[in-house]
């Protein structure tokens, strides 16, 4: 009686013979690549809905800050979701969710606290009603530019991490509505403290929670 095992059937073989190398992923040239395809959708929209007409007249300082805080936040955490830790192969999801709402609330802060005009900006009167009149079409910009950068690096990740999606999609969220805090600050000429920390700095808050909230309901399906 013949104990050996049987030979694979003629669809296994078949199967074997059309087998293809995979590619591996390539973390750090997928995060480059992602970055720039972001900053390029960015770019464009800015050129789309113009740029802010005082923004010659700004402090150089204050401007600087703020554009590399933005774009700082926005590749420093996009760099945790696309590149592992060395001998690792899953994405630093939690870390990318904690550096981006850390990001976001301090991003807050700047803007209550430190606030820069030129003559020909724009100060809106005080009250609810002005705020939410000039807060709305930003938070529509902001919240725009946050959806390119989202969907690329959902793309180049996908099937990268099997667990804790949802705070990957957070870190991925807040990195994505930093970006469209830099784009609100090349473009809206609001000077605010109140505009520019509620509105501005909250982008990638609600970024992050919306796009947590979304990969919470597609795990449902």
């Amino acid at each position: 009686m013949s104990t050996g095992a049987p030979p694979p059937s003629q669809a296994l073989r078949d199967m074997l013979e059309d087998l293809q190398p995979v590619q591996t992923r390539r973390p750090v040239r997928d995060w480059l690549l992602g970055a720039a395809l972001s900053a390029a959708a960015a770019a464009a929209l800015v050129l789309l809905t113009g740029i802010r007409r005082d923004l010659a007249g700004l402090p150089t300082v204050w401007l600087a800050v703020f554009v590399v805080w933005w774009t700082a936040g926005f590749a420093g955490v996009l760099h945790l979701a696309f590149v592992p830790r060395p001998g690792q192969v899953s994405p630093r999801a939690r870390f990318a969710a904690a550096l981006g709402i850390g990001f976001g609330v301090i991003a807050v802060g700047l803007g209550l606290a430190f606030v820069a005009a030129a003559s020909n900006s724009t100060i809106v009167p005080e009250g609810i009603a002005p705020f939410f009149r000039y807060g709305r079409p930003c938070y529509l910009i902001g919240m725009t530019t946050a959806i390119a950068p989202a969907v690329i690096t959902f793309w180049y990740l996908r099937g990268a991490a099997p667990m804790n999606t949802r705070w990957l999609a957070a870190g991925i969220g807040a990195a994505s509505g930093a970006l469209g805090g830099l784009v609100l600050t090349m473009h809206c000429p609001v000077v605010n403290a109140s505009h520019v920390g509620l509105v501005h700095g909250l982008i990638p808050l609600l970024a992050a929670g919306a796009a947590a909230l979304a990969a919470g309901l597609l795990m449902r399906r």
